[in-house]
């Protein structure tokens, strides 16, 4: 691999680590082993393709530091498309600047809070696809400056579940029967 993300994952791979990420919840440490986390950036980064992401879109992310977000970063990069990262902390202007001048069109966004920060910058945007870590957050993808808020809307339900949740990333929900995960596991 001559990418700088194929060299990391193989560099993860090949110190093979149980512990290649940590992460604290509910009051415990619990760790990602080296192969679990490469087959999460490689899932993300085939759902993300399955998306329409190709080399050179930018793709924003909004996120606190997570195990979450390295994998994300990774499977953008691995696509060849371009990281945008936003700070948590980023004022309403400075999150509609950054969205505007990288052109990004699509946003990862890890909880519900954060989303509600954003949401009148996301809601004007237009953005293709706003993607969630959090499965409980229903919001579906922003089309021409409106966002549906509705827990059983029939448009296309753009959610990125936790590790430890059932859902597929780029799931469309159920009621609409179709499915652009390509081979994201249920335990992302």
């Amino acid at each position: 691999m001559s990418s700088v993300p194929g060299l990391i994952l193989e560099a993860v791979l090949r110190h093979n680590k149980q512990d290649a990420l940590n992460h604290r919840s509910e009051g415990k440490w619990h760790n990602i082993a080296a192969a679990t986390f490469v087959e999460r950036v490689k899932n993300v980064a085939l759902g993300l393709a399955g998306l329409g992401v190709r080399p050179g879109d930018r793709i924003a992310l909004l996120s606190e530091n997570r195990p979450e977000w390295s994998i994300v970063d990774l499977a953008i990069l691995s696509l060849g498309a371009i990281n945008v990262p936003i700070y948590t902390t980023q004022a309403l202007e400075q999150i509609e600047y950054i969205l505007s001048d990288s052109g990004a069109h699509s946003i990862f966004v890890s909880t519900r809070r954060l989303y509600k920060h954003a949401q009148p910058v996301l809601a004007k945007r237009g953005l293709e696809h706003v993607i969630f870590f959090e499965p409980e957050v229903s919001v579906v993808r922003l089309i021409s400056g409106k966002s549906a808020h509705s827990q059983n809307s029939h448009q296309s339900e753009r959610r990125h579940p936790q590790a430890h949740q059932r859902e597929l990333v780029g799931q469309r929900r159920k009621s609409t029967s179709e499915c652009v995960s390509h081979g994201v596991p249920p335990h992302w």
